[in-house]
């Protein structure tokens, strides 16, 4: 066994700090878990063959302590390295009696990583061999039913595609397979524009999509072997009468093995018997002689029988292994291509929900990036700040090698981005004979941007909504409320922090410097009048998205 077959379990919820300690491990390693919390630690430790724990012990929000002394307690054996910001001295106190294998430093060193990894590769691999699930694992008590075998194979994958993210219905999902490139090319690209541009809620929406990216490379090799292997794999070698056979069968094949090489060896010496009985002169060598070769004759009849029962016994074991195989098989098929079909599509369906969530979280911040917007004016992309607008200046000037089939369905869904992943806009006044030419003129700006005339209170409801308005441009006279400002204010105060990643414009009925003034003390940056011509609006609202 060497450390590429084992698993490591993680505890971490730092990004920076994970991509850096995965970028160690995952070269090391088969498998590295991810947990960020002692009831996830827990479930994954009981159904993962997990063989190492990594442990940020300046995170008590993990239960990361907890969980150490847990596994301690279980299987004192077990693996474990602590990274801290804190002294040896103070960890250990709060670790007490328990030991740990190591104790690293914060920020992390990847060199003092590796170096730790390699001081613990014996320990590690020693442990893998003697964990007392392992066993278990290899030695089963009892059968499991193919539904049940398929279930417990895909169940770390299913518990994570299911548990990872809150998936509503209707909500937007990107097409990840075509848009990964593009994507990643878009937040490497923005990012290197503006060094603040990653803040913690795009770190999250990353962190997630990469998660659920693992988890469907996961599903692919799970699911890349041929049927029949799976099936021995999963189910066959959790069915005891299978496996008691199937040792059976490797017992007697070996001695198989060892019985035709001492027959090999009794022929021979057979022969140089009979040889030396003709040559013997002295009677009394002769009879010695005699006595050699009748008991070499009769371990030679007793081998050849013993070949011939095993041989026998070994054809009877193999017909009663395939009558196990075959009354399974077709079943087996059956349920693990339907299991592991919907099983795809779930993790489809959220690595488009995490695919769009990140992309949302990415342009809900490039679009208040100065330096982005300067970058779009001064490559002389056209459009609001979106992925449609740059995905159409990626493919024109994609490099050559990318050319073919995938361009062409980018190219392809591009048109249908376009069209179902609309930038929802409300304006609010909808008795206003200005309402209706505004929006027409918004409109024209950008096939992405959609308008919504609404009242205000449809407005504030929609911002509880997955899909909340990026942009809410309400008349300055409102029915049923005295004016915009105090629905702004409103808004401010309901929503706070979220309200940040939408827009508030104002359509006034003419230029009016002291409503504008008032408005702007309100943080109110954005005005439309009723003067305004379409390429005003344009301009407005490339400056507002």
């Amino acid at each position: 066994m060497e450390l590429k077959e084992l698993n490591v379990l993680y505890m971490e919820n730092d990004l920076d700090t994970l991509d850096e300690v995965l970028s160690v491990v995952e070269a090391r390693f088969h498998e590295c878990y991810i947990s960020a919390a002692f009831e996830e630690s827990v479930r994954l430790f009981k159904d993962a063959y997990v063989d190492l724990l990594i442990a940020n012990l300046d995170k008590p929000e993990l239960g990361n302590l907890k969980f150490i002394t847990y596994i301690k307690q279980k299987v004192p054996a077990f693996p474990v390295i602590v990274l801290t910001a804190r002294s040896k001295e103070a960890i250990q106190k709060e670790l007490g009696s328990i030991r740990v294998d190591a104790i690293l430093p914060l920020p992390i060193d990847l060199d003092r990583l590796r170096e730790a990894l390699g001081t613990l590769e014996e320990q590690v691999i020693a442990f893998a061999d003697n964990r007392e699930d392992r066993q278990q694992a290899k030695n089963p008590q009892s059968s499991l039913g193919v539904s049940e075998a398929i279930d417990s194979y895909f169940n770390l994958i299913a518990s994570e595609a299911n548990g990872s993210d809150d998936m509503r219905p209707g909500e937007r999902r990107l097409n990840y397979t075509l848009m990964r490139d593009f994507l990643y090319t878009a937040y490497n690209q923005f990012r290197a524009l503006d060094s603040n541009l990653e803040n913690d809620k795009l770190k999250e929406a990353r962190w997630q999509l990469e998660k659920g990216a693992k988890l469907q490379l996961a599903f692919t090799r799970k699911t890349s072997g041929s049927i029949e292997a799976i099936y021995e794999d999963i189910f066959l070698l959790k069915q005891v009468p299978y496996l008691q056979l199937r040792d059976e069968f490797e017992t007697l094949r070996t001695r198989l093995d060892q019985l035709r090489g001492n027959l090999g060896t009794l022929t021979s010496q057979l022969e140089s018997a009979k040889e030396e009985l003709k040559l013997a002169k002295d009677p009394d060598t002769k009879e010695e002689k005699r006595k050699l070769l009748k008991q070499l004759n009769a371990r030679h009849v007793d081998t050849v029988h013993a070949i011939s029962e095993s041989k026998e016994r070994l054809d009877v074991i193999s017909k009663e292994m395939q009558t196990i195989w075959e009354s399974h098989i077709e079943e087996f098929k059956e349920v693990f291509r339907k299991k592991s079909s919907d099983l795809k599509h779930e993790l489809s369906d959220l690595l488009g929900l995490l695919a769009y969530r990140f992309d949302r979280a990415l342009w809900q911040r490039a679009k208040h990036s100065e330096a982005i917007r300067n970058f779009f004016s001064e490559a002389n992309i056209k459009g609001v700040l979106s992925s449609k607008t740059f995905l159409k200046y990626y493919v024109a000037n994609v490099d050559v090698k990318m050319a073919g089939e995938k361009l062409k369905k980018l190219i392809k869904y591009l048109d249908e981005y376009t069209r179902t992943h609309k930038i929802p806009i409300a304006l609010i006044g909808s008795d206003h004979y200005e309402i209706p030419r505004l929006r027409t003129l918004i409109e024209q700006v950008d096939p992405m941007l959609k308008v919504h005339v609404v009242t205000s209170t449809d407005a504030l409801m929609r911002m509880h909504e997955k899909e909340p308005f990026e942009l809410i441009v309400s008349l300055y006279e409102l029915p049923g409320r005295s004016n915009a400002l105090l629905l702004y204010e409103q808004f401010k105060a309901r929503f706070g922090e979220q309200s940040q990643a939408t827009g508030f414009a104002i359509a006034l009925p003419k230029s009016q410097s002291a409503i504008q003034t008032k408005a702007r003390t309100l943080g109110i940056r954005h005005f439309f009048y009723p003067e305004m011509n379409a390429e005003q609006v344009a301009k407005k609202m490339l400056d507002i998205l």
